[in-house]
């Protein structure tokens, strides 16, 4: 008998982080709220990361799914060992096994995602492996 934890997630796509390296990781952020409301982008809605692996995922993801799409994704779950991050740990990896983008955000409205501190395009750099 073979045992799993499986996910299935929707939400609009809320931030991306390439971490390049020997073993390149895509972050996505999924919200499970707007990112906009009458006001503008919301800096703080509630959202969960899961993680990409598979370099041509990566690649597919990257190509077809910005921020404020509404996107659909599953895959594997796993406790494992504590990671640090800021004030606390995680120690649950959400890894991605397959996603579809479900609709896009239109040209005309504004960006949802909150304006990150560096552009996709230099994320994007940091594992130019990934990209060809």
């Amino acid at each position: 008998m073979t045992y799993s934890l499986t996910f299935r997630a929707r939400g609009e796509v809320a931030d991306l982080l390439l971490i390049g390296g020997e073993e390149p990781r895509l972050l996505v952020d999924l919200s499970t709220e707007p990112l906009t409301d009458d006001h503008g982008p919301r800096r703080h809605t509630p959202r969960a990361t899961f993680t990409l692996t598979d370099p041509e995922l990566i690649r597919r993801f990257l190509h077809e799914v910005k921020p404020g799409d509404l996107a659909e994704a599953e895959g594997t779950f796993r406790q494992g060992d504590y990671i640090p991050h800021r004030t606390t740990c995680i120690d649950t990896v959400f890894t991605v096994t397959a996603f579809k983008r479900l609709s896009r955000r239109k040209e005309t409205e504004p960006a949802r995602s909150i304006p990150q501190t560096e552009p996709p395009a230099a994320q994007r750099l940091a594992a130019p492996a990934l990209l060809h």
